[in-house]
């Protein structure tokens, strides 16, 4: 399985060979920061669905149906 880091640079190497080194470091952080906010998603449904194990665990815990 690839990084993050070599599936961004592998992107940004595939961009056209007419764009400016700018366009490319621009594309290059917009990709990082999807990775940014992807990853922080995962955290917190990773989180979510740890307070859902432990309330199921709880011996207080009641369904809500």
């Amino acid at each position: 399985m690839e990084t993050s880091a070599e599936m961004i640079e592998f992107l940004v190497g595939a961009v056209g060979a007419n764009s400016s080194e700018y366009d490319r470091q621009i594309f290059e952080r917009a990709l990082r920061e999807l990775v940014r906010i992807a990853q922080a998603e995962k955290v917190a449904a990773l989180e979510q669905d740890f307070i859902t194990a432990e309330r199921a665990a709880s011996q207080n815990y009641r369904p809500l149906s």
